[in-house]
């Protein structure tokens, strides 16, 4: 169990190659936007995951490692372009990785 995070829950995403969650956002005007991803990584830098908006692929995030305790988490942001709507936002593993990361919010 992992303490202080600060939404209903949180996920781990898993080591295998087709380790991956999505989600959906809407918004109400097309554009430019910052999202932001809360994670935790106490093992490893993890370099090995796709970020998808709407089935194309637009990065790879580096989840700098973190420190392994139960407060260590860390946010970064991807600029990503939305359209009116509901959209599709997707992080999809692109190796078989040896460690993992938990995930709380994108």
């Amino acid at each position: 169990s992992i303490n202080n995070y600060t939404a209903l829950g949180y996920l781990e995403f898993g080591t295998n190659s087709s380790a991956a969650v999505r989600d959906r956002v809407r918004v109400l005007s097309g554009g430019m936007y910052s999202l932001r991803i809360k994670y935790r990584s106490p093992v490893a830098t993890v370099n090995s995951i796709d970020l998808y908006v709407n089935g194309s692929k637009v990065g790879t995030p580096e989840f700098v490692q973190t420190e392994n305790s139960d407060g260590a988490w860390r946010t970064i942001t991807q600029s990503v372009n939305l359209h009116a709507g509901d959209n599709s936002i997707e992080l999809r593993a692109n190796v078989l990785r040896e460690t993992f990361i938990w995930i709380i919010s994108l």
